[in-house]
């Protein structure tokens, strides 16, 4: 081991080198007063295993000396301090230093025990370091001729499985990528876990164990057990959370690259099941692109201001639409469904009411729970609205007359027709209708149909004529008119600008 003596006092430096040189494991490779001639010897490239770091000195100290020092340094820094207090020793560890010492309490016994443990560790780190490289080419490069080494993982008669482990979160996580590595080597000794774990990809660590049971269901409960305890000391170490994605078994170590794309795949699926959570890749997880999903239930919830009914719906929507285990399917389907509603709460003419529609908010959520949850509350905020709205603004009879031509508006609705529902006259109904909500009967038919149609217009491929009919219009020319009236735009116009 080679070591670099960074110290102002010669005395000090010669006591050091002394102690260091009766052991034939190291060597002192170099001496400097102060931290701008440690900081010219180590850029002269010289092999440095340690070095040993005062504090206080002239020109340069160490702290300096530890702010300027290249990134590219391997070695480690043990800083002697002669402080009192603890605050730059603290600064030093902060900016890289491993370990200090406070000298007036050094003594030979305690350097050579402290540079013993240092050359362990660097055995140690150099064996991963190697283990680390073999294993990655083992998964990238599968090659009989990689299987030539005494390892485990290249006995065909074990299984072995993968898990990616994945750190939530992790661009808002306030510690590095190595930190964090650390610390699952940390739990690996700790625990005595005997598989390998690997640096993957920025926040994602490749942990490979070795089963030592058939079981599928002793399979399961280890491997369970094994993600919950990684999981609990990240927690509490690092105050990390992680996500597992687990793959397959494989007895065949020329198949962990495939066992990875498994483990990558399946922990895709922490956007429809929530973090924290393990996810076991299976064979036939295959996302259902031919779910059908229909919004009809959601609309009539609307119509009738029925709050248990429009959550009823809402859950269906969104199980049925997690179905299809697609992302991007799940974000635009929400998309559509708001904006759908911010059109549905157009003829109210609240547009502060309207600007609480997270539209924007949507694609940034990270779960499909999330979004869910989002959409609902929209729908909610919107629905007590019309509630309280109705309430104070239409009488019994209004109200009554506004349901029933939200539940039959694609069939033929009359003003006779709803007078006759509520049970009293055409004139009544007629004036006091427009009293309350400023528009005629017929306009308000009408509105709802054209609102209708744009939703279809928006989100099927169905023909013109056949929206007409969907709406309540058998003549396919007068509901072109009816829809250019209130739109400004023919459908054929509407729905390619959509």
């Amino acid at each position: 081991m080679n070591i670099l003596i960074v110290d102002d006092e010669n005395i000090t430096r010669m006591g050091l080198r002394k102690t260091i040189e009766s052991s034939e494991q190291f060597s002192v490779v170099g001496e400097a007063a102060n931290g701008k001639q440690a900081l010219e010897f180590v850029r002269q490239q010289h092999h440095i295993d340690v070095i040993l770091l005062d504090l206080n000195m002239p020109i340069m100290d160490g702290l300096q000396f530890l702010d300027h020092i290249d990134s590219t340094f391997q070695g480690q820094v043990v800083v002697l301090s002669s402080y009192d207090d603890l605050d730059h020793v603290k600064s030093a560890m902060k900016k890289g230093a491993s370990d200090y010492f406070h000298k007036p309490t050094m003594s030979p016994d305690k350097i050579t025990n402290m540079l013993l443990s240092l050359s362990k560790e660097e055995s140690e780190s150099k064996h991963t370091d190697e283990v680390d490289d073999w294993l990655k080419h083992l998964i990238l490069h599968p090659s009989e001729k990689l299987l030539k080494v005494n390892h485990p993982f290249v006995d065909h008669s074990k299984g072995k499985v993968v898990i990616l482990v994945s750190v939530n979160d992790f661009e808002h996580v306030k510690i590095n990528d190595f930190e964090i590595y650390n610390s699952i080597l940390q739990w690996k000794e700790q625990s005595n876990f005997l598989g390998e774990i690997v640096p993957w990809r920025e926040g994602q660590y490749v942990v490979i164990d070795v089963l030592q049971t058939k079981s599928l269901l002793n399979q399961y409960q280890h491997i369970q057990t094994l993600c919950d305890s990684i999981q609990r000391f990240l927690k509490t170490a690092k105050e990390v959370s992680l996500s597992f994605g687990v793959s397959q078994m494989v007895y065949d170590p020329l198949q962990l690259k495939q066992s990875v794309r498994e483990a990558e795949e399946i922990i895709q699926q922490e956007f429809f099941k929530g973090r924290q959570t393990v996810h076991f890749y299976k064979e036939e997880s295959k996302s259902n692109q031919n779910v059908k999903i229909s919004t009809q239930g959601i609309w009539k919830a609307m119509d009738e201001v029925d709050k248990q009914a429009l959550k009823n719906e809402l859950n269906t929507y969104f199980k049925e639409l997690i179905k299809t285990e697609d992302k991007e399917k799940v974000i635009q389907e929400s998309l559509n469904l708001l904006i759908s509603l911010k059109n549905y709460m157009e003829s109210f003419n609240e547009t502060s009411l309207m600007q609480q529609i997270p539209i924007q908010r949507i694609p940034k959520l990270q779960y499909a729970s999330d979004i869910h949850h989002e959409v609902y509350q929209s729908f909610e905020i919107m629905l007590n609205w019309i509630a309280e709205y109705e309430n104070n603004h239409y009488s019994p009879i209004v109200k009554s007359v506004m349901k029933y031509v939200h539940q039959h508006y694609t069939k033929e609705v009359s003003l006779d027709g709803l007078a006759r529902h509520v049970q009293t006259n055409p004139s009544y109904l007629s004036r006091i209708f427009k009293e309350q909500t400023g528009s005629t009967v017929s306009d308000c038919i009408a509105e709802l149909r054209v609102q209708k149609a744009k939703e279809l217009l928006r989100h099927n491929q169905l023909r013109t004529k056949d929206v007409s009919l969907a709406v309540g219009y058998a003549n396919e020319r007068y509901f072109s008119q009816i829809f250019k009236k209130y739109t400004g735009m023919t459908p054929t116009k509407y729905r390619k600008q959509k």
